[in-house]
């Protein structure tokens, strides 16, 4: 899917980084969590990304035989909600996202390791995306 992002430039455009990990269990068999990182000033409606990037995967990746959960819709039943808009300064929600939905994800009882088919194979995928600089605006402290 993220070699094909650029066929979908409305959907990735305004992508600035992603996180993927890759999971095996006997009862879903192969399977990836991910949490893509958008521009907030240029990006709004989480869940209507999620729903799109999922449709995307379903549809074009898959071609019909993929599914997928999008989190943003429940964001109400997490205690600690660390996905959706988070303002960069908002220093709280930024940790619960480190501590509690980046944790989660790299738990390690659903190793793909049985599933590996060569050592170049990784669990855990990121990137941050490089970032066109401008000299607009007063700078962030």
């Amino acid at each position: 899917m993220l070699d094909n992002r650029r066929g979908n430039r409305s959907l990735f455009e305004h992508m600035v980084g992603y996180f993927i990990k890759y999971e095996f269990t006997e009862e879903k068999g192969p399977h990836a969590h991910a949490l893509f990182f958008y521009d907030g000033q240029k990006v709004r409606k989480d869940e209507h990304y999620g729903d799109q990037i999922g449709r995307y995967w379903r549809e074009k990746i898959t071609a019909g035989n993929g599914v997928f959960h999008n989190c943003n819709y429940d964001k109400d039943r997490y205690k600690q909600c660390g996905i959706g808009m988070i303002d960069h300064s908002d220093i709280a929600k930024r940790k619960i996202l480190i501590d509690r939905v980046i944790s989660y994800m790299l738990k390690e009882e659903q190793s793909i390791d049985s599933i590996k088919q060569s050592s170049r194979d990784r669990a855990v995928t990121k990137a941050v995306l490089p970032r066109h600089k401008s000299s607009a605006g007063r700078p962030r402290n």
